[in-house]
Parts: structure tokens; C-alpha cells; sequence
């Protein structure tokens, strides 16, 4: 069936890729001529925009296989764990799960914590707000 609509998507894909290509070039061009000190310049390699082409079907490709090894593992997951509920009855993963969830989440309210006391610092606490 793939190669029955090939004629179709081949020519989608091809439109796609040279969108997104001219819009790389697009880019390039507009940071290339904005004046030195300004805010939005960004410096980009000269040969940058050349290579979406190429660099664009192996995106494209990881993403694929990205989403496809997400499929299996959540499907592998969910046949452990309904497994694992079935055959040993104790509620050991509920508490493994809260113990997983409490360290994760502890790890990144900390961090994100210190970030935002970076930019808006906290008030110290005061004997009224204790």
C-alpha cells in the first residue's frame, strides 16, 4: 500500500521538506541582517540552513522510532504491572510508586525552587507568618 500511494506522498513529503527548508533559509537571512547589537540577532553556522535536507529525514526517522520504543514500553509496563497486581496481591508496588513519585517530585520542586528564588526571591519568614 505504500508504494501503491507512493506518487502522492513522496511529492507531499518532498513539498513538506522544501517548506521547512525555505523556511530555515528564511531565518538564517533575517538574524544574518539584523544590525550587530541587536536583541533578537542570533548567530547561526553559514552552512546551517544547507543542511536541513539532510539532517530532516533523521529527525523525522528518531521521532518515529521515538514514539514507536514509547508504545512498547508503556504497553510493556502496563502488562508488568497488571501482572504484578494479579499475581502477588500485596500492595508493595502502590507503596514503591509513592516512595518513586515523593523522591522525583521532591527533585524537581527543589530545583525549580531555587531557580524562581533566583529570579523572584521569597520573603523570609516572619514571627507573624509562621
Amino acid at each position: 500500500m505504500l508504494f501503491k500511494y507512493w506518487q502522492q506522498c513522496g511529492g507531499s513529503c518532498c513539498l513538506g521538506g522544501m517548506v521547512i527548508w525555505a523556511m530555515s533559509a528564511f531565518t538564517y537571512f533575517y538574524h544574518k541582517r539584523l544590525p550587530d547589537g541587536h536583541e533578537e540577532k542570533k548567530t547561526y553556522h553559514p552552512s546551517a540552513w544547507v543542511a536541513v535536507p539532510f539532517t530532516l529525514p533523521l529527525w523525522a526517522v528518531a521521532a518515529i522510532l521515538s514514539a514507536i520504543l514509547y508504545a512498547v514500553f508503556f504497553g510493556l509496563l502496563l502488562i508488568v504491572f497488571s501482572l504484578a497486581l494479579v499475581a502477588i496481591r500485596k500492595p508493595f508496588l502502590f507503596k514503591w510508586l509513592k516512595e518513586t513519585a515523593l523522591s522525583v517530585g521532591g527533585f524537581f520542586l527543589k530545583i525549580n525552587t531555587q531557580l524562581l528564588n533566583w529570579v523572584w526571591p521569597m520573603p523570609a519568614p516572619t514571627a507573624a507568618n509562621t
